[in-house]
């Protein structure tokens, strides 16, 4: 089964934040726009662009656009706090997304998304 417009099962379509970003799919607020890889990384360098709160405190000269999930990952595990911020919230946007799913079925969707369930799931900083 595919849906009607052949999108079935595709969960990174879900509406979690109705007046969210719009997605490419033509929807808003989509579970991939706020808690995808690529989502997370805007999010970081929005952040890191507007503050001096990081670790990877933001000058002029550096340049951001090659920054990655990963990136963000590592930098939360090491205490930066815009990077935990941003690692909270998309993992609150994931659990929205497999509790509101009628799936039940939780280690089957931590296994499709494992390298962001792996990231969101670090321990929180001393």
């Amino acid at each position: 089964m595919s849906g009607s417009l052949g999108g079935a099962g595709e969960i990174g379509h879900t509406t979690i934040v109705p007046d969210g970003p719009i997605c490419p799919c033509g929807n808003h607020g989509c579970l991939q726009e706020l808690s995808a890889g690529p989502a997370m990384e805007q999010q970081y360098r929005m952040l890191v662009r507007s503050s001096e709160n990081s670790i990877m405190y933001y000058e002029p000269h550096i340049n951001l656009q090659p920054l990655k999930a990963t990136d963000v990952c590592a930098v939360a595990e090491e205490g930066d706090e815009l990077a935990v911020q941003v690692v909270k919230q998309a993992a609150s946007y994931l659990g929205i997304s497999m509790a509101n799913s009628s799936i039940r079925k939780p280690l089957f969707w931590a296994e499709r998304f494992r390298s962001q369930v792996r990231c969101l799931s670090i321990p929180r900083p001393k």
